[in-house]
């Protein structure tokens, strides 16, 4: 009971429990010890998954950072030569996939955002799962 108190979320106990137990499982398969596992006796927290409610406030600040993302702003390497320039195109190089991937992925939760689809579903879905002659 003392390695169950020693953690405050459900979720940690469980999967510390789980890690424990496949340890000891091991262990035993190996014939490492010759013993009952110890873990056997002690049993995984139950859990009660919470609704998560947003408020309005939370709603526009999650839907600011999603349609409106803040960029970076490459820097310019028209004025510089030899290896500052070639430093410069690296960093510039560097901050423009960087946006393009934010961008990408703000494009990605708009969609999760706006439809409520699972993220599963989204990575499952196909061009052709889409009806764009229907009205919504």
């Amino acid at each position: 009971n003392f390695f169950q108190r020693q953690f405050t979320s459900p979720y940690v106990v469980n999967s510390a429990l789980r890690h424990v137990l496949a340890l000891y499982n091991g262990a035993i398969r190996m014939q490492l010890v010759d013993m009952r596992n110890l873990c056997s006796p002690i049993r995984a927290r139950k859990l009660i998954r919470r609704r998560r409610d947003y408020s309005t406030q939370q709603i526009q600040q999650i839907a600011r950072a999603i349609f409106f993302p803040v960029m970076d702003a490459p820097p310019e390497i028209d004025n510089l030569t030899g290896f500052a320039k070639r430093d410069m195109a690296l960093a510039r190089g560097q901050v423009l996939t960087a946006n393009d991937q934010m961008q990408e992925l703000c494009n990605y939760m708009g969609i999760l955002f706006l439809t409520m689809a699972r993220p599963s579903d989204l990575n499952k879905a196909e061009f052709d799962h889409f009806d764009l002659e229907k009205p919504a």
